[in-house]
């Protein structure tokens, strides 16, 4: 099932048949003050199925080879299989995010391989992912809680060595299940993977959440194929947190490798589509048959001023008949593409700054056409009016302002202020306030020039 490396990524099931295998080393440094050490060797097979759209059901083997040697040369070895089973539904939400949800039931044994059903344990989880197979990162979490009766299929514990009560990994407390982790795409087939997950056991007698199971994971995944169907995952895990105690006669409790290696391949097989109903079938063989679709075209070209040089970062819009509407930002060199577009007429807008927008009616033909070279007249320089309209005694005039030839009206703040942005040239400026003679100015604006009007306006009808 997708995931980080332990934290489950929430979404819809992906469509076929998954398998998975992995193997791997751990090493834990003395933890019985017998300058001894604790070597693992471990192996996963795992399988899941997509039942519907938002649900998938998985299965998986775990199995690992123990041994644990202390300063005198006496080694204890020994196998543990166990055997688990997935439920996962995910859901698609808008802008990015998806959630879910996982059970997992958990059966360990006396033996390797076997199974005590009153051992089973049951992990409960809330998923919640952001980002998909498209985005340069996808961010997972989880959270939720497991009823640990694995503690069970070791009645006996009062009398297991130290070194068997590290390797069997059962415990005796329920605990609260967090994890977080991220996926960082790097190219089209590779990823870098990275995650943190806490294991806090709870109940009374519990260590403490620094000697609870905590492990962070980081490493990389790659892709065999195109299709991102066969992948290979290298992964480097640490445990830094504190050791629970291991004496005789305290509670059973899970102890992680302090450092540990594990490789892993991973495939996915596509599922044939069931065969449609009787009735389906019928309705199909009646319905007309369809025309081909059209063959999608690629329309190229480059933005240029009217000396011919490129013009990088102009935006390109194209809207076709039909209403629909793509954009694109030309490259570095003014050059852009926009493919798989409908064959037939186009409207073509390019905008690019300091330069007048170009629009262009076209006919787009089924064959990619000819890279079309978009020449964009660089726009006249803005300049602006700013002025003041008092009466004879300096009071703010609340007048209303006409720029001719331009027709422009506009009126004064409240201060008597007003503004405007013009091109340059010539215009006449018309003040008018009830109570007031109208006045008017002839003035000239320059290229990148801000005329100053202090109007005094002098009373009469």
């Amino acid at each position: 099932m997708p995931g980080v490396v332990r934290v489950p990524v929430a979404g819809p099931a992906p469509e076929g048949i998954g398998i998975a295998s992995s193997g791997g080393y751990g090493f834990t440094e003395a933890v019985l003050a017998q300058n001894d050490g604790h070597h693992r060797v471990f192996g996963v097979l795992a399988a899941s199925l997509r039942a519907t759209r938002w649900l998938s059901i998985g299965g998986r083997l775990d199995g690992r080879y123990d041994v644990h040697t202390d300063a005198s040369g006496q080694k204890d070895d020994g196998f543990v299989g166990d055997p688990r089973l997935f439920l996962r539904a995910g859901w698609s939400i808008d802008d990015g995010w998806r959630l879910g949800a996982q059970l997992g039931l958990w059966m360990p044994g006396r033996n390797a391989p076997s199974m005590d059903l009153n051992a089973s344990s049951l992990d409960m989880l809330a998923l919640a992912t952001y980002g998909g197979e498209s985005s340069p990162v996808t961010l997972a979490t989880h959270a939720g809680f497991r009823l640990d009766n694995s503690g069970k299929s070791a009645p006996d514990a009062a009398v297991i060595s130290r070194a068997d009560r590290l390797a069997l990994g059962v415990s005796d407390f329920n605990a609260v299940l967090l994890g977080i982790g991220a996926v960082t795409r790097l190219g089209a087939r590779t990823e870098l993977l990275t995650e943190g997950t806490w294991d806090l056991l709870v109940g009374k007698g519990a260590p403490s959440v620094f000697a609870s199971p905590l492990r962070i994971a980081g490493g990389a995944r790659f892709a065999l194929n195109a299709e991102k169907s066969t992948r290979l995952q290298l992964m480097l895990d640490v445990s830094p947190g504190s050791r629970p105690s291991m004496e005789s006669g305290q509670p059973l409790v899970p102890v992680e490798p302090r450092a540990a290696v594990m490789l892993s391949f991973t495939a996915r097989l596509g599922m044939p589509r069931a065969p449609a109903p009787l009735h389906e079938s019928l309705k199909q063989a009646e319905a007309p048959v369809k025309a081909p679709p059209p063959r999608l075209a690629t329309l190229r070209g480059r933005v240029v001023d009217e000396q011919r040089k490129s013009l990088p970062g102009a935006k390109v819009t194209v809207t076709t008949t039909t209403g629909e509407k793509r954009e694109t930002i030309a490259d570095d060199d003014g050059t852009f593409a926009m493919p798989d577009l409908t064959p037939g007429e186009i409207d073509l807008e390019i905008k690019a700054d300091a330069h007048l927008p170009s629009r262009v009616h076209m006919v787009l033909g089924a064959s990619q056409m000819d890279p079309v070279e978009t020449p964009l007249s660089r726009a006249l320089p803005q300049g602006q009016i700013r002025g003041n309209v008092r009466d004879p005694r300096g009071r703010p005039v609340a007048a209303r302002i006409r720029i001719d030839p331009l027709g422009t009206e506009l009126p004064c703040d409240s201060h008597g202020n007003f503004r405007v942005d013009v091109a340059p040239g010539d215009y006449q400026v018309v003040v008018r306030a009830p109570g007031f003679v109208e006045q008017h100015r002839k003035i000239l604006v320059d290229k990148d020039g801000v005329v100053l009007l202090n109007v005094d306006l002098r009373g009469g009808r």
